[in-house]
């Protein structure tokens, strides 16, 4: 149907004199152009982006596979059934319960990002770039907090002080700030910035999330986790509210009349509307998730905080947790993609939930860590210990699956071995003894 050129803000008061000019248009112009097709013209007079509120059914007409009608008038709020999701509030007059959404299509969009390439955007399904920056592991025993590279290789560890320490008998210690990757070097960084209260509860706060975390077919010896903890997974993801398209305009009479005047159209400000998003799924038991800082953009953590949503019951000005009620993330349509580094567990899933859009998930490939969990070592300082001189008398627990080696220095050299001498039980010495100090080394045993 072609209709004619008319124009909305022309004077039409001779059928209507008390109607305003945009009502005449609507109900005398465009009531007969579609004449009886309608049986009242359409008024688009409000612009709602963000859907929200609650809903009753006027008019009902139910058409079966035969094309048989059946018309349902006004029915009564009680024979309505509606989904736990659309159960409105005690005390709505409405039976069903519009949860906000965005009308206009949209995404929540959350994307591992490459360790290698910054801010390159990692496919979650292909294990072409990984995205893990390196690995920490908390050492139950020495209270210190291990750090090693992508490949599982000891660079260093953090003491319960706070202070840096390069790896024992590691070829690849090095200084903190010479840590190759600059997502882990970050998380370093900002560690060796806090106090030893800080590091104490961040240990904690670690450990105490790790034991609400289960992920299937994982396989963790929990005797073995009391002394060295879990491995952890730094990786950096990046989060981000889209909509399809431009945004939405308004279609209504007043902006026609802007267009006109000519103003640009109004969105209403809807893009600006920051929604929550949870990262993470408290008590979730395959959710990976241990915590994770929002990047600033300048080399820092937003608010120098870190977001521990699966921990409970650690007391520290910087550490958000559960106990803190929601921990989320504020994100708008027009906000800038938020960067955050990630701490997990290498086999759960990591949900974020918006609650506007469906759930999002991520997950490592297991070429991504594999190798990764198979290098890591863990060593515990030992010391002062007597033994015969030349001999290493220690009384060591058998762990299947690991070998233990003393790690020792002299003189700026260091020496690994794994012959260890039984220990004397006996009163009377035999020999000459003497106090020596080194850590003992934990490995995987080499194929298994």
């Amino acid at each position: 149907m072609q209709l004619p050129v008319a124009d909305p803000y022309e004077d039409y008061s001779e059928n209507n004199p008390d109607a305003d000019s945009e009502e005449k248009f609507t109900e005398i112009v465009i009531q007969q152009a579609v004449e009886e097709v309608l049986s009242r013209a359409p008024y688009p007079n409000e612009f709602n982006p963000i859907r929200g509120g609650t809903m009753r059914i006027l008019n009902l007409r139910l058409i079966d596979t035969f094309g048989q009608v059946f018309d349902l008038k006004e029915p009564n709020a009680q024979d309505i059934l509606v989904s736990e999701p659309l159960v409105p509030p005690k005390n709505s007059n409405n039976p069903i319960f519009l949860p906000p959404r965005l009308t206009q299509p949209a995404q929540l969009k959350f994307q591992w990002l490459s360790a290698a390439d910054g801010n390159q955007e990692v496919n979650n399904s292909l294990p072409i770039n990984s995205p893990i920056c390196g690995w920490l592991l908390p050492n139950n025993l020495d209270d210190t907090l291990m750090v090693y590279d992508t490949q599982g290789r000891g660079l260093g560890f953090i003491n319960n002080q706070a202070v840096w320490q390069p790896m024992p008998g590691s070829a690849l210690s090095v200084d903190a700030d010479m840590i190759g990757n600059p997502g882990l070097q970050q998380v370093v960084s900002y560690l060796l910035g806090q106090d030893s209260d800080f590091i104490e509860c961040f240990i904690s706060a670690l450990d105490n999330a790790l034991e609400t975390i289960a992920p299937e077919n994982s396989a963790q010896d929990k005797a073995l986790a009391l002394l060295m903890g879990r491995a952890i997974a730094v990786v950096r993801a990046s989060v981000d509210l889209r909509v399809q398209g431009k945004l939405a305009i308004s279609h209504n009479q007043k902006a026609m009349k802007r267009d006109l005047d000519p103003y640009l159209r109004s969105t209403n400000g809807f893009e600006t509307v920051k929604f929550p998003i949870r990262i993470g799924e408290y008590h979730r038991f395959n959710d990976g998730l241990v915590g994770y800082w929002v990047e600033d953009g300048q080399g820092n953590y937003q608010d120098n905080t870190f977001n521990a949503p699966q921990c409970q019951e650690v007391k520290h000005n910087l550490i958000k947790t559960h106990d803190d009620r929601a921990v989320n993330l504020y994100q708008s349509v027009s906000d800038s993609t938020q960067i955050l580094t990630l701490l997990l567990d290498p086999q759960g899933t990591i949900h974020a939930t918006s609650g506007i859009l469906p759930i999002q998930q991520l997950k490592l490939h297991p070429s991504h860590y594999s190798t990764a969990l198979q290098n890591i070592e863990i060593l515990f300082s030992t010391a002062p210990v007597l033994t015969e001189v030349d001999k290493v008398n220690i009384s060591l627990p058998i762990e299947p699956g690991y070998v233990w080696s003393w790690v020792t220095q002299d003189r700026g050299n260091w020496s690994i071995s794994k012959d260890f001498s039984p220990m004397e039980t006996k009163t009377a010495f035999s020999g000459k003894q003497e106090l020596i100090g080194g850590w003992l080394k934990l490995s995987k045993t080499p194929g298994d």
